[in-house]
Order: structure tokens, then sequence, then C-alpha cells
């Protein structure tokens, strides 16, 4: 729940105490609450493939953070169509 808005991009936040190691975030690392919807999860998509099936292709919703990782760029990527969850390097 947000408790104290510090400016255009920074919230504060009222968290458990075993998370409060920080508790100000940017507003690009927020999403708003929704109720979780009741019956049957919607089924998670299906790659784009080819006709060369090594060569698979999958959406991306957003980048949301990147590293140098022995000298290569990796980026954290939401998918299209999955649960932020199943985010991945």
């Amino acid at each position: 729940m947000v408790c104290k808005v510090i400016n255009q991009n920074g919230y504060k936040l009222d968290l458990p105490n075993p998370m409060w190691n920080h508790n100000v975030f940017h507003m690009s690392l927020l999403d708003r609450y929704t109720l979780p919807v009741c019956g049957p999860q919607a089924s998670e998509p299906y790659s784009a493939v080819d006709d060369d099936s090594a060569n698979v292709e999958w959406e991306i919703q957003r980048i949301l953070d990147t590293k140098l990782c022995y000298q290569k760029l990796h980026y954290l990527v939401q998918w299209a169509g999955y649960n932020y969850q199943r985010t991945s390097w």
C-alpha cells in the first residue's frame, strides 16, 4: 500500500517488517493492483514457430532491467501474455 508520494516518480510503500530494507520505489517498478479473477486461468500463448523448429520467436511486453555479466549485456524481460512471475534474464 502506498503511504506517501515522495515526488512525481517516487512512492513510499507500507511494507511488512521483514521486507523493510528499502521502502521507496520508482513508479516504473509499481503496477496497479487488480483483484484476482475467479474461474479458470487463461492459457499462456504458444511461440511463433517457423518451418525450422530451432527458430522459435516470443513476443516481449517490456524490458525491466539490464545488467552486464561477463562483458555481455543481459536483459530482464517480461514476456507478452505471460504472468509477471515468468520474467527471465
